[in-house]
Order: structure tokens, then C-alpha cells, then sequence
């Protein structure tokens, strides 16, 4: 692995919930959103209130883990320490919109986009996880089926596209 790539596998190490959620989540709304949207414009909106409210919802949530845990700092402070920390959620789900944006601008249309952010979805669920799986020390073939399993979710999102279609 490059340093580069190394070192964005310790990154993932620390969170690796946050941006795999992202994805998945990014992705189902492209998903659920594309199946029979009248503009890109209108899918890329249903992307952003979904991904940010999935964002907001889990600052908060880590905000109010950490006051019932430990009596914590007041909930604007928690608010925003857990706001940085959280932004995996994203991370993760910003490639998916770009990949749908990417195919509509080179003339697909705006179903075969759905599929084109699908599977970049797939691939980046599975790209994220085996990085992650190989910086913390697990074997080829343990992150490859690692990998794999996290690809099988992308591909749950293929079958509701195919279903909504």
C-alpha cells in the first residue's frame, strides 16, 4: 500500500461506521430518489436534506451518548466536537451523488445514473473496507471477504432499483 493509502486506512480505522454509512445512505436516497425523478436537480436535492438530517441525527445522537455516559460539557460544546468528528457520514456519501452528477453530465440518462452511482457504490463500499481491513493488519483474503460483504449492501440497493424501475 502507498502512504497515502496507508494513511487513509488509519483514518478509517478510527471511524469506519461513519463514512460506510454515508455511502449507504448517500446511495439510497440517489436510489429511491432517481427512480422516476423529473430532474437531477430534484435528486440531488433529496440527496442533500437526506445525507445532512443522517449527518445532524448522528452528531446529536454521539452528543447525547456522551452526556448520558459521562455528564458531558453543555450541548452546544458536544454538539460541535461530535460535528468534526461525524463528518465521515459526508465523506462517505459525496462520492455517490458525484458519480450520478458525473453520468448525467456525460448524457445518461437520468435512470442509467441511478445504476452508474450504484455501482460506484459497490465499488467504494468495497475499496473503503478492504483499505480499512489491510491497515489494521487482517489478511489479503480476510479483507477481501470483508470487502465483499460490505459490496453485498451496494447490491441490495441494485435490487431496489431494479424493484422501483
Amino acid at each position: 500500500m502507498t502512504t497515502t493509502t496507508r494513511r487513509f486506512g488509519h483514518r478509517l480505522l478510527r471511524d469506519i461506521g461513519a463514512p460506510v454509512e454515508g455511502t449507504i445512505v448517500g446511495a439510497a436516497a440517489v436510489t429511491i430518489a432517481g427512480a422516476h425523478a423529473s430532474s437531477a436537480a430534484r435528486v440531488t436535492v433529496a440527496w442533500a436534506v437526506v445525507i445532512v438530517v443522517y449527518w445532524l441525527t448522528h452528531v446529536y445522537l454521539h452528543a447525547l451518548r456522551d452526556q448520558l455516559s459521562r455528564q458531558a460539557a453543555p450541548l452546544h460544546r458536544r454538539l460541535a466536537d461530535n460535528a468534526g468528528l461525524q463528518v465521515g457520514v459526508l465523506v462517505g456519501g459525496v462520492p455517490v451523488i458525484l458519480a450520478y452528477l458525473a453520468a448525467v453530465a456525460v448524457g445518461l440518462s437520468l435512470s442509467e445514473a441511478v445504476y452508474v452511482s450504484i455501482g460506484w457504490t459497490i465499488v467504494q463500499l468495497g475499496g473503503t473496507v478492504f483499505i480499512a481491513s489491510r491497515a489494521a493488519r487482517l489478511s489479503t483474503r480476510r479483507a477481501f471477504h470483508e470487502s465483499l460483504m460490505a459490496s453485498l449492501l451496494g447490491f441490495l440497493l441494485l435490487g431496489a432499483k431494479v424493484f422501483l424501475h
